[in-house]
């Protein structure tokens, strides 16, 4: 997911007043690396001066057994 991320930062489809390049390019790309859990639409995109960052939080919780969970945990950062 992060690799996924960071090709689509670099890959020059990224503006945050237009993210609908960049999504599509990320889907894509976690399509392509059989990510299920993840989508595009969970990308946050802003501008911080003259940089653009993307973000990216997931959880998900795994049921084990009676009230027992494993919950993973998962965030990314990237910029250009």
């Amino acid at each position: 997911v992060r690799k996924a991320l960071e090709d689509t930062m670099r890959s020059g489809n990224v503006e945050p007043n237009n993210p609908g390049a960049f999504r599509s390019e990320l889907t894509r790309r976690l399509q392509t690396s059989y990510v299920e859990d993840v989508k595009a639409t969970d990308v946050i995109l802003q501008r911080k001066g003259s940089q653009v960052t993307a973000e990216l939080a997931w959880e998900r919780r795994l049921h084990m057994f009676g009230n027992m969970y494993i919950l993973l945990e998962f965030e990314a950062t990237a910029a250009r």
